[in-house]
């Protein structure tokens, strides 16, 4: 099984590790109710590491970007998310994406059971079009703080202004010094915010969300 940056660090927490379309990851440190709850009235930190992250960029990436998921990607403003599905050539779903409209390129969030297959499928049908497709998984890490109690605890750490930061916008700033692309997405149903940056940084932002959030 593949591991992300941060295994050690869920070792060090006693964390539950199972496969997870292919990853060890942790199900649980102290317990899946607990933790739940503490998400849901405080906060939570997530490794979405095992998540697969593309880059489409050049004059026409948001037209091929369009051509494969169902939301309309020319609609979108810049420095907003949005769900979407990836299709194939009949329609039909491939995997449920995050689509991330930047002013010079498109940031596609992608399933960790499909990694490949989804990057496959955006190079083959992007050839048509004048951009460059770039598979950042392995080199980019995402951490994830969600729960009532996210704001109070990134926000410090951010240079950016977080409190305006609108639900499914991003944003860049420095988070504990880190460059980050910044989203607030709340995947989990309550706000919180996911940070992307490079994968050399991903044990100190884990450890320094970890003493902030404590």
């Amino acid at each position: 099984m593949r591991r992300t940056p941060l295994y050690e660090a869920h070792l060090a927490a006693k964390a539950t590790m199972v496969d997870f379309a292919g990853w060890e990851m942790p199900v649980q440190y102290a317990g899946a109710v607990e933790e739940t709850r503490h998400c849901r009235t405080k906060a939570g930190i997530f490794d979405l590491c095992h998540m697969g992250r593309l880059e489409v960029a050049g004059p026409e990436a948001v037209r091929a970007v369009d051509s494969l998921v169902t939301c309309n990607v020319p609609r979108i403003k810049v420095g907003v998310c949005k769900y979407g599905i990836l299709t194939n050539d009949r329609g039909g779903a491939i995997d449920d994406v995050l689509v991330y409209k930047d002013s010079d390129r498109v940031h596609v969030i992608i399933n960790a059971g499909n990694r490949e297959r989804d990057f496959r499928h955006f190079l083959e049908r992007c050839g048509s079009f004048d951009c460059e497709v770039e598979n950042l998984s392995d080199g980019q890490c995402m951490i994830a703080v969600q729960g009532p109690a996210a704001p109070a605890i990134v926000g410090p750490l951010c240079d950016a202004d977080l409190k305006s930061l609108g639900y499914y916008r991003f944003t860049r700033g420095k988070v504990l010094g880190v460059p980050c692309l910044v989203s607030r997405t709340g995947y989990t149903g309550e706000d919180g915010f996911e940070l992307f940056f490079d994968g050399k940084d991903s044990r100190m932002m884990w450890d320094g969300l970890l003493s902030k959030g404590k």
